[in-house]
């Protein structure tokens, strides 16, 4: 565990560097000579670009740290799944239509899980961040619900992307892991979301599963225990 420990650190410290040193090397050159406006205007889109990544990564950290810290759950409360994954559609809906996809979610009334309801909408917004950012600009996002036979309660996300290798599915929720690094960090993606995601199922005591094909796209599947 402590290796583990010293091992987040180092990482955490060399993700945090990285947009530092872009941005410590796009101030020293803006230093060297005159500029045209716009080009001191691009050069701070992009110092602006690195600032929003480091904020994202820290408040990544902060989450993290804060759920390695506890295990409580007498904080948990009755939450209506189905109404908090509408409303997280309806959030991203914008963002999907601007890059020519969309969001479908199917209807499933009544349906209540036992949680903590803000990280269960961190939980699924990260699910529907990735799918958007990793799946075809003109794809479908699916969110699927369903109350079963017995205790539990699935929820599904999915996207027809082009999948993921399936050498690389366990290690999908290891801190900092990227499928494809240099896509991971143009599309601003930190490597952090999915274990978060994992760490907040294992909190409410729940099952969380990756599957992936080229032709059909990726289904991230949670479950939880019923309320």
């Amino acid at each position: 565990a402590m290796r583990q420990q010293e091992q987040f650190t180092a990482d955490a410290a060399h993700e945090l560097r990285t947009p530092l040193a872009i941005m410590k090397s796009t101030l020293q050159t803006l230093q060297m000579r005159p500029r045209t406006v716009a080009e001191y205007r691009e050069s701070l889109d992009d110092a602006l670009r690195d600032i929003d990544r480091m904020e994202q990564l820290v408040q990544q950290l902060l989450t993290l740290a804060r759920l390695d810290s506890t295990n409580r759950t007498s904080d948990f409360t009755d939450v209506r799944l189905d109404v908090l994954l509408k409303s997280l559609a309806d959030v991203f809906a914008d963002r999907a239509e601007r890059q020519g996809a969309r969001i479908a979610c199917t209807d499933h009334e009544g349906v209540r899980v036992r949680g903590d309801e803000t990280e269960l909408w961190q939980l699924f917004s990260n699910l529907l961040d990735n799918a958007l950012r990793y799946g075809p600009s003109d794809g479908v996002v699916r969110i699927s619900l369903q109350d079963g036979p017995d205790r539990w309660v699935t929820a599904c996300v999915h996207d027809d992307g082009g999948g993921i290798p399936p050498e690389k599915l366990p290690r999908l929720f290891d801190r900092f892991y990227r499928v494809d690094s240099s896509r991971s960090q143009a599309s601003g993606g930190s490597g952090l979301g999915l274990a978060i995601v994992r760490e907040i199922v294992q909190r409410h005591h729940g099952e969380i599963e990756i599957t992936s094909d080229p032709q059909s796209g990726t289904s991230v599947i949670v479950r939880l225990p019923r309320s």
